[in-house]
């Protein structure tokens, strides 16, 4: 299933994503990830938003 295929119909807004967003952040500095792993996690999940977000 395709990130869009999931999470089409759930309407999932900037806020709320922005929301996730930062405590996905959150939960990978108190969980001690390493700077280098917090910015490719980073960039895989930013990835995926237009995928998720307002469908």
């Amino acid at each position: 299933m395709t990130m869009l295929s999931a999470h089409k119909g759930m309407m999932i807004t900037e806020k709320e994503w922005s929301v996730w967003r930062q405590a996905a952040d959150a939960s990978m500095a108190t969980n001690n990830i390493g700077a280098k792993e917090r910015a490719e996690l980073a960039k895989i999940l930013d990835d995926m938003k237009d995928a998720t977000v307002g469908h």
